[in-house]
């Protein structure tokens, strides 16, 4: 499997998740890489680290959601994980 396949379906793995409480390790298991492997794949490939890859996928999605809503601020923020 080529390295695009593989983030690819890390990328998958994030998008299906991104309202859940997941980590970088748990992308990582999704894949069976280990954490390492992992991080240093996603960033060779992407340019980004796995966990600001995460973090910027969230806060977009959630930018879209509060133009769209009409939800509080404070709800969406806690949908996508943005707990403090």
């Amino acid at each position: 499997m080529r390295n695009k396949d593989i983030i690819l379906r890390a990328v998958q793995y994030i998008e299906s998740n991104l309202k859940e409480e997941i980590s970088v390790l748990d992308i990582a298991d999704s894949i069976h890489y280990s954490l390492y492997h992992f991080i240093r794949l996603f960033q060779s490939v992407t340019g980004f680290s796995p966990g600001m890859y995460l973090q910027q996928r969230r806060l977009s999605e959630a930018v879209k959601e509060l133009k769209n809503t009409g939800k509080k601020i404070i709800e969406i923020a806690y949908d996508y994980q943005f707990n403090s």
